[in-house]
């Protein structure tokens, strides 16, 4: 029966070849068109994160001070391979350039280094750019809990660590990792010679001092005159000490001399105990912080700081090098150094020859390294690891014996003086007087600090080369230092 919706099947004409041909590009057309809409739709689905076999490399940049750039390059290979995670870069520079990178980078809140490193006098900046140390071990316990053990600002020197690591507020922003300070190297053959002992006596009417008991200023007056020919034309070396009084030298060769005098009753009753921050340089006068090297104090010093001069090579060019080879090579008895030239001193002279004592005065000036985290490291947990790591005491005793920089951490330094017995000298002058902050002279570590250098430099010099008086020199100082205070 046929159907009222149309013509049955067998009713239908059979297809013919070009109908057929038409249908099947309709098939191919519309199985095009659902390609594609799967392929768009596939496109625009959203994605989950892609999941990667390779994991991240947290990189840690840091500058560092050519003088231990090799010792600290391999501590760098040895640290990541302990840390695969961790990918160390180092770059060497200068002592000035060290200071210009990270001034710069700190001047731009960069993220350019993790990790400064910086001496003492930069402190005053540092302490703006760094993490506290409150905040890393609060944020990275796990860190922390590695190494706290060994390392720890309750495990460097404190007079230091106080003194350039730590806030007025008690906030520590860095560690200690190379605790130097002034010492007195001296040729022991010449100050243990029978001959020598007669004729000081006989010149002076008191024996010759045994260096490592110390000597008050004036008997170091006496010695240094003694071995100057210009002095005592039997003496057999051409002067009696080698100053570093060049530049930047002088800010902290003074401070040797000025110290006794700021820290006598009558330079603390004149100026009362150093100002935090300010230290020994500087005073307090009526809850006004003021240059302490105002007044009959600094005139004194500076001129016995000139009287002693005379004693010493080349007063004005001689820098830290000239200094350590003019005693090396015999002419001058004596040098004022720091305690980390004694490695290289004994590897010239030998140790018949090598005598080290407390810088005369009691009052040495003390000169450390540091070491923190930038506050804009891109990558602070790793940063942090790598100065713990740095200043644990198995890496301070590398650097010690590659570079001879005395460590910081006193496990270390403890550690080294039954091989090296001179050495507790310096831990000795480390220490200071028993008496706190105040037990060592410390120079400032303020902002202002690089001005109150260029002040120093420039007058001084007028002073040592005869162009001004002392009275002059310290007058012109203090008008600059004040200005550099004012801001």
């Amino acid at each position: 029966m046929a159907s009222s919706s149309g013509p049955s099947q067998s009713a239908m004409p059979p297809p013919s070849r070009r109908g057929g041909r038409s249908a099947l590009y309709a098939v191919i057309a519309v199985l095009v068109v659902v390609v594609l809409v799967l392929a768009v739709l596939y496109v625009t689905k959203p994605t989950a994160p892609s999941k990667t076999t390779t994991s991240s490399v947290a990189v840690v940049n840091m500058p560092v001070y050519s003088a231990v750039y090799p010792g600290v390059l391999n501590l760098s290979k040895e640290f990541m391979n302990a840390n695969p995670g961790i990918k160390v870069t180092l770059t060497s520079y200068s002592y000035d350039d060290l200071q210009t990178q990270e001034f710069d980078a700190i001047a731009t809140h960069s993220s350019q280094w993790s990790v400064f490193m910086w001496d003492c006098i930069w402190a005053g900046t540092m302490a703006t750019a760094t993490y506290r140390w409150n905040v890393l071990e609060a944020d990275y316990p796990s860190v922390w809990a590695q190494y706290s053990h060994v390392d720890s600002p309750n495990n460097t020197f404190p007079l230091q660590q106080e003194a350039y690591d730590t806030t007025p507020s008690g906030q520590t922003f860095g560690l200690v990792w190379n605790a130097n300070v002034q010492t007195l190297f001296y040729n022991a053959s010449l100050f243990s010679n029978a001959t020598i002992q007669n004729e000081f006596k006989t010149m002076f009417g008191f024996p010759l001092p045994n260096p490592v008991d110390g000597m008050n200023l004036t008997v170091f007056q006496d010695v240094a005159n003694f071995f100057t020919k210009s002095y005592n034309s039997n003496s057999p070396t051409q002067y009696g000490v080698a100053l570093m009084n060049r530049g930047h030298d002088i800010f902290y060769e003074f401070l040797n001399f000025f110290a006794p005098f700021r820290m006598s009753p009558q330079g603390i009753a004149e100026y009362g105990q150093p100002p935090y921050s300010y230290f020994t340089y500087f005073g307090s006068v009526n809850g006004t912080v003021v240059p302490a090297v105002n007044g009959t104090i600094g005139v004194q010093a500076l001129e016995y700081y000139g009287n002693i001069s005379k004693d010493a090579p080349a007063p004005v060019t001689t820098g830290y090098g000239e200094a350590q080879s003019y005693f090396t090579s015999g002419t001058t008895a004596m040098l004022l150094g720091w305690g980390l030239q004694g490695i290289p001193i004994i590897s010239q002279i030998g140790m018949k020859n090598f005598g080290i004592a407390p810088v005369p005065g009691g009052w040495p000036d003390d000169g450390v390294w540091s070491i923190g985290v930038n506050q804009y490291a891109a990558n602070p947990e790793a940063a942090w690891k790598w100065v713990l790591f740095l200043t644990s005491p198995s890496s301070e005793e590398y650097l010690w014996n590659t570079t001879s920089s005395v460590p910081g951490n006193v496990t270390a330094a403890n550690s080294l003086v039954s091989a090296y017995p001179w050495l507790q000298i310096v831990l000795n002058s480390l220490e200071g007087h028993g008496t706190g902050i105040y037990g060592a002279a410390h120079r400032p570590t303020i902002p202002q600090l690089l001005q109150l250098e260029y002040g120093m430099t420039e007058y001084f010099d007028e002073y040592l080369t005869g162009t001004i008086s002392a009275q002059t020199a310290i007058s012109d100082l203090v008008v600059s230092w004040d200005t550099a205070l004012a801001g």
